[in-house]
């Protein structure tokens, strides 16, 4: 368990492909057992936001991309907080973030599409206000996809 308290740590966008950002999805996939040559690259067009999660001492501890999906809703494409940062309310700090960032950029509602692996995203959304919603776009040909959404206006 982390001892960063989300008092301690900053949220700020960072370049989609700056060093820290492709660093961080490649631990994320390895912490899923996947290797880093799994990595979908999302073209720089869809990207409205990657938000990187900073402790005090400047150390990446994990980030949150969102991307378009069209009528100007967005997707929270990837979400990650490093292991020994998890349980500290990080992941919840960077989830509020990321829903204020989607408001600012006027969407009218954020989505989430995750499979059984991401479950604990998945419940974390839920608890937090998120319903459960039909697959769309391109998850639609994707087995057992769980998507969720939240209205932000």
């Amino acid at each position: 368990m982390s001892t960063t308290a989300p008092s301690e740590i900053t949220i700020d966008h960072e370049p989609y492909s700056g060093e820290d950002a492709v660093r961080l999805r490649a631990v994320a996939l390895l912490s899923a057992g996947l290797p880093p040559r799994m990595a979908r690259t999302l073209p720089p067009a869809s990207v409205a936001a990657n938000l990187t999660v900073r402790n005090g001492m400047g150390e990446p501890l994990g980030y949150g991309v969102l991307s378009e999906v069209a009528d100007g809703v967005l997707e929270i494409q990837s979400f990650f907080i490093r292991e020994d940062a998890r349980g500290a309310g990080i992941g919840s700090a960077l989830l509020s973030r990321l829903e204020q960032v989607a408001g600012e950029l006027g969407s009218p509602a954020l989505v989430h599409a995750g499979t059984p692996g991401d479950a604990d995203i998945t419940d974390t959304l839920l608890r937090r206000g998120y319903v459960p919603i039909a697959p769309f776009g391109a998850h639609t040909l994707v087995a057992d996809v769980v998507c969720v959404s939240k209205i932000l206006v």
